[in-house]
């Protein structure tokens, strides 16, 4: 689902167009799905490029999965492409990355933000069988390789900047009951994408990595309302609402609003929704709710879905880039 701010209903996206390496490129519209080759782009082949219409993107993203049954984004870059969280067994995320005609092969890294099995649970079949690292802090790496998988691995500590896939990647500290938990900003040229999901509250530091990005992937987990009159015990609800649980949608709409008076022009995707105390409604009404009271020409908002492929965006494209799915 993805909606503009007063206007609760989806708006499909007119093109079914994503990036494509090369070869067939799937295309959708009134007239349903078509297939038309594509020409083999200049060089030895070898060479990572993103094409649309001969335009090199920079960055490019696909939500494969959202929520507590599992997290992963893939990230193509000039430089290769990155897995953001690996929440999805490795034939999931291999059928879906091929229904989306990508290339595993251009996999660089595996970035984990935190232990729990919805982050982790392809990260080691996929980091071997595609022989690429995991990257994240040394806690989270030690809890990972503890269950007795073995992977290669690239610690950074937390508030470390490193590069990768042609990225200039900085972590920061999210707010979350791990061992080590941490967001990503991720900078190519003057474009900036945060990752902010599995926090219970929004610190300074977190305020700060969103700041002036055109991609913001943020939590938007549940409604409290729901959450408290809901079926979930008294120790799981105190915490998710705990300062170490997860974001409502009520905090998360209050940071779009923020992120709306920059006047950086950002699209945000509202991200690991709770199956139980929320709904891509509820999460979207909050969002323009917040926003009427802001600048709402300044952001574009979405909502990334738990159980298949959703959103897409590049940053050579509008920036109000809609799904595709």
């Amino acid at each position: 689902m993805n909606c503009f701010p007063g206007n609760s209903s989806p708006v499909p996206w007119p093109c079914q167009t994503p990036p494509c390496l090369y070869g067939p490129t799937r295309v959708g519209g009134a007239f349903g799905p078509t297939t038309r080759k594509r020409k083999p782009a200049p060089g030895n082949g070898n060479t990572p490029r993103h094409c649309l219409g001969g335009t090199l993107l920079a960055i490019a993203l696909w939500s494969l999965a959202s929520g507590s049954s599992g997290n992963c984004i893939w990230l193509e870059a000039d430089g290769g492409a990155l897995l953001l969280d690996a929440g999805l067994s490795a034939s999931a995320v291999l059928s879906k990355l091929s229904r989306l005609e990508r290339n595993p092969s251009l996999l660089r890294a595996v970035l984990i933000t935190h232990e729990h099995t919805d982050h982790v649970l392809g990260a080691v079949p996929i980091a071997r069988k595609l022989r690429v690292p995991i990257i994240s802090t040394s806690a989270t790496l030690g809890a990972i390789l503890s269950r007795g998988a073995s992977a290669d691995v690239e610690p950074h500590p937390c508030g470390a900047t490193f590069e990768v896939a042609g990225l200039e990647v900085t972590s920061f500290r999210t707010e979350h009951d791990a061992l080590d938990p941490v967001g990503y900003a991720l900078a190519a040229g003057r474009t900036r994408i945060c990752l902010t999901t599995d926090t219970g509250t929004l610190t300074p530091a977190i305020r700060r990595a969103m700041s002036k990005c055109s991609l913001v992937v943020l939590e938007s987990n549940h409604d409290v309302q729901r959450l408290v009159s809901g079926p979930y015990p008294a120790p799981l609800k105190a915490r998710i609402l705990g300062d170490t649980g997860h974001l409502s949608n009520d905090a998360a709409a209050a940071a779009v609003a923020s992120l709306s008076e920059e006047g950086n022009p950002t699209c945000v995707w509202l991200a690991h929704l709770s199956e139980v105390n929320n709904t891509p409604a509820l999460a979207m009404r909050c969002a323009h709710a917040a926003l009427r009271h802001a600048r709402p020409e300044n952001v574009r908002v979405s909502v990334a879905l738990r159980d298949h492929t959703s959103l897409y965006w590049s940053s050579q494209l509008n920036w109000w880039q809609r799904s595709l799915f």
